[in-house]
């Protein structure tokens, strides 16, 4: 008689026949023990079978699971690759990725309890002043920001005010609605105020009405409101659904503003420090990807790759849109515009959105990005 452990999932035991020879394997470990002279063999056979299982059972707790929320945009792309590629993999990560499909200011307070480890959106007033209650939430990457080749964020009109000419200029906006994902202050916001002010108008000019991304284009087509600093993939969608017309980008008024950032919550800066640095370097190596896949002589796979992976987590699914569509500025190493941080937030604090300028030491913690740097190697600008 011979038993046999088999190292296939789930455990069996085989039982053949043999010449008075116990034979037990378990994972790569297999040894012989004479049926009639081992007398223990039962024994033996039971430690046999709790290594086999023991071994198994440490196999998933390698990974660290890490819980990341983000919005279903392109500028996420640093995340949707890492993840596709199997960069978070590589560093020993189990990410589970949470949509938030309206607005991305749902993530502070679970950021803040710790109920979600890292987040990936808007920069909003909302974020400091969370911070000034005690949240402790941290900015430690960048996320997107225009540029003058990566001009993601614009500002959409309706086209039938277009063409009749109710609008002309940017002093037109004059008495219009215009969205934002949340209101009390957005980066978005921050750059309306900007192409506001360029046309001789305030905020209170135009009325501000809170909308997701997708649904603000729905509200352009029914004529529900007349603009929206709008992110792409919205921008291609709403302008080939000839809806809408980009009349500038950001970038125009507002170069290098930091739209969008990544965010780390207090726990896991502090119970998974090292697991926060692994997940900083696969983010960055997702970024480049995606700066890779949209660069002049990129080879034809290579974004195909890319672009299969945004088809799946964005909402532009048509393929031949990304060819359209403006890349999102995301930075090669991940750094952040923290001057723009400073001037937006001058903004919130003109509109009584915060109470205080952000004590910014305390907010933006730089360490993520230069510990994977440091191992990546840092990129020429």
């Amino acid at each position: 008689m011979e038993h046999a452990v088999s190292d296939s999932s789930p455990l069996k035991v085989k039982h053949t026949a043999s010449n008075r020879t116990n034979v037990y394997h378990a994972s790569t470990m297999s040894f012989k023990i004479p049926y009639e002279e081992n007398p223990v063999r039962p024994f033996a056979f039971a430690l046999c079978l709790l290594f086999c299982l023991s071994s198994r059972a440490e196999s998933p707790s390698k990974m660290v699971r890490v819980r990341a929320g983000v919005s279903p945009v392109v500028s996420t792309a640093g995340f949707f690759i890492a993840k596709e590629k199997k960069f978070l993999d590589d560093e020993g990560l189990d990410v589970q990725l949470q949509v938030f499909q309206a607005s991305s200011a749902p993530m502070n307070p679970l950021l803040a309890k710790g109920e979600i480890d890292v987040g990936g959106g808007n920069l909003t007033a909302g974020l400091f002043t969370a911070n000034e209650a005690g949240a402790n939430v941290k900015i430690v990457a960048d996320k997107g920001s225009v540029r003058e080749n990566a001009d993601y964020i614009r500002l959409l009109v309706r086209k039938d005010l277009i063409e009749s000419g109710r609008y002309k200029s940017l002093k037109d906006l004059k008495g219009l609605k215009m969205s934002f994902t949340a209101l009390g202050g957005t980066s978005q916001e921050a750059a309306a105020a900007v192409l506001l002010k360029k046309g001789r108008l305030q905020p209170t000019d135009v009325e501000f009405i809170k909308m997701s991304y997708s649904d603000s284009n729905k509200a352009l087509a029914t004529k529900t409101i007349d603009a929206v600093v709008q992110v792409e993939p919205f921008v291609t969608m709403a302008e080939q659904e000839g809806i809408a017309k980009a009349v500038t980008g950001v970038y125009a008024v507002y170069p290098g503003q930091q739209s969008a950032g990544v965010f780390y919550s207090p726990s896991f800066i502090k119970d998974k420090r090292e697991a926060a640095v692994k997940f900083m370097r696969a983010y960055i190596r997702g970024c480049r990807a995606y700066n890779a896949a949209f660069s002049q002589g990129a080879k034809a796979s290579e974004r195909e790759e890319i672009v299969a992976i945004l088809m799946k987590w964005t909402s532009l699914k048509d393929k031949s849109l990304y060819e359209k569509m403006t890349p999102a500025g995301l930075d090669q190493d991940g750094r952040l515009n923290v001057a723009s941080l400073k001037q937006d937030a001058e903004y919130y604090l003109s509109q009584g959105y915060i109470k205080s300028a952000p004590a910014w030491d305390a907010i933006v913690d730089n360490h993520f990005v230069d510990e994977a740097v440091k191992t990546l190697g840092a990129t020429k600008k």
